[in-house]
């Protein structure tokens, strides 16, 4: 085993780099070979998030079951998935007495969508551990989520980007609809989030082949020309700002729904530029 490592060694630096390796210690482990004993450390682990997986299905039932108003055994309705998720996904326009403190802090419950958008990348991950999966399923999941902005858009009448006047600049992260509907909803970011699983995916193929980028200074061109063209659409909103009536629904709708997959494609494609090392002499 020693030689023949020695040799595939030798005969890969010597093509690449005109190198010669020699293997002076060699170590072979099986997972069989190995057995990890459990210690109080895991035990103490597994206790834990059994006993919070026992509260969530507990305070589930019983939320199920009770009145939508009980105010008794309010610690146990605290573990309800049910209630839970529904003060993540909510907004409130009206201002919740409740939680006026909290104004100041609504911008955070963004991290909602962060979270519901890794619950749904763990989840693709599973399903597309199966190589011919991944084209169809996560094109189908990105139309999905540009069509459901482009119709969130369309029946709330929303604006097609967070616009932001001085007289509403106080309450605008408090009562504004787009903000509140768009912005911080997980659904709403769902191209943005596919289009970087799909480069993900790319790169990690790619790099298992060794990619080779040519060497073309068009292509660099390209390249460099992508800088200004992410600018040009980061700012293509500004059409919007203007003093006039609002814009049709159909354009609004439109815009809402294609602007972000254009910004992340463009995006990808400068990350992707950057990882394989578009503008290096020697690429990956």
């Amino acid at each position: 085993m020693k030689t023949s490592i020695e040799r595939c060694l030798n005969d890969t630096f010597m093509k690449e780099y005109g190198l010669s390796t020699q293997v002076t210690r060699f170590n072979c482990h099986g997972l069989s070979d190995s057995k990890r004993e459990l210690d109080k450390a895991d035990i103490a682990i597994a206790i834990l998030l059994l006993t919070i997986v026992l509260l969530n299905v507990a305070g589930t039932i019983y939320d199920y079951k009770s009145k939508e108003n009980i105010k008794d055994k309010k610690y146990l309705l605290c573990f309800s998935l049910a209630r839970n998720w529904k003060k993540l996904t909510s907004y409130n326009s009206n201002g919740d007495g409740q939680i006026e403190y909290l104004k100041g802090l609504n911008g955070i419950r963004y991290l909602g969508a962060d979270m519901q958008l890794y619950c749904l990348g763990i989840i693709l991950s599973v399903i597309l551990k199966k190589k011919s999966l991944r084209k169809p399923v996560l094109a189908s999941v990105l139309l999905l989520g540009i069509a459901a902005i482009a119709i969130h858009t369309y029946v709330r009448d929303l604006d097609p980007i967070l616009i932001l006047a001085p007289e509403e600049i106080k309450t605008l992260f408090w009562t504004g609809s787009t903000f509140n509907e768009t912005y911080k909803m997980g659904h709403a970011n769902i191209p943005s989030f596919i289009i970087g699983m799909m480069l993900g995916y790319y790169v990690y193929e790619k790099r298992k082949t060794r990619l080779q980028v040519p060497k073309n200074t068009g292509l660099r061109y390209l390249y460099w020309a992508l800088i200004p063209l992410t600018t040009a659409v980061m700012f293509s909103g500004e059409v919007f700002y203007r003093d006039a009536p609002r814009d049709p629904l159909l354009v609004r709708v439109a815009y809402a729904a294609l602007i972000k997959p254009i910004f992340s494609s463009l995006i990808a494609i400068l990350l992707l530029g950057m990882i394989f090392k578009v503008e290096s002499k020697t690429h990956y």
